[in-house]
């Protein structure tokens, strides 16, 4: 006959803590779970890498419009001077 407290282990569903299969099932889920999150964290950090070349871009395009338009008032002031 089971021992109270095995039985009640048994009974609200939990494995059995003496058992090494479960101890090592827990562990595979932390595991995988450590796994996720570092793929999480890889792709974000992927995502964020991407951001700053598009900002970057974006940057070097408005330096790039700026220049030109410093040129078109700088033109355009040469023009009113003469």
């Amino acid at each position: 006959m089971a021992s109270s407290s095995e039985s009640r282990s048994r009974s609200n569903g939990k494995p059995h803590n003496s058992c090494c299969f479960f101890k090592w099932a827990d562990e595979e889920d932390r595991v995988q779970e450590l796994q996720f999150l570092l793929f999480e964290r890889d792709t974000r950090i992927a995502e964020l890498e991407i951001l700053i070349e598009e900002l970057e871009n974006e940057v070097k395009n408005l330096k790039q419009a700026n220049w030109k338009l410093e040129d078109d008032v700088a033109e355009m002031a040469i023009e009113n001077t003469e």
